[in-house]
């Protein structure tokens, strides 16, 4: 009876929580999903399926999200400012900054769990994206908090 009570003084003042077949459910995880965030959520499945891949492409992740090339182009640039071969890049380049971060694991090792074939390249591209290179990352990553 208590908790009766307390539920219908809950709604009354606006609780977020809901009561539904016995279980609560926040209110704002009963809204529904935009299609943008749909799919983007789907745009980095994919990306994430196949981020050891170097030879994905902007065509195979549109042909995978069901879009096509110039329907994913105009809505990825739109949602991140960033085309989809950069934005793939740029997951990849956060994907291995984490993955160095942990210290278990070789810089090749990483380069090539995220999807790069060439040691220079990769190496360049962290560096630019991250201002340093990413044997420097890790071992700030690794040891300078300890320092």
């Amino acid at each position: 009876m208590r908790n009766a009570v307390e539920e219908a003084e809950k709604e009354k003042e606006g609780d977020t929580e809901r009561p539904m077949a016995g279980n609560t459910v926040p209110a704002d995880l009963s809204r529904a999903k935009t299609s943008d965030e749909q799919l983007m959520e789907r745009v980095m499945q994919v990306i994430s399926c196949h981020i050891d891949n170097p030879n994905m492409s902007v065509e195979k992740l549109a042909d995978e999200v069901g879009a096509s090339r110039w329907q994913l182009f105009r809505k990825i640039k739109e949602l991140t400012g960033e085309s989809p071969r950069v934005f793939m890049k740029t997951v990849r380049l956060k994907r291995a900054a984490y993955l160095l971060e942990d210290g278990t694991r070789s810089i090749d090792d990483v380069m090539r769990a995220c999807g790069f074939d060439n040691t220079a390249e990769f190496s360049a591209m962290f560096k630019k994206f991250y201002g340093v290179s990413p044997s420097e990352y890790m071992h700030e990553r690794s040891f300078g908090s300890g320092e």
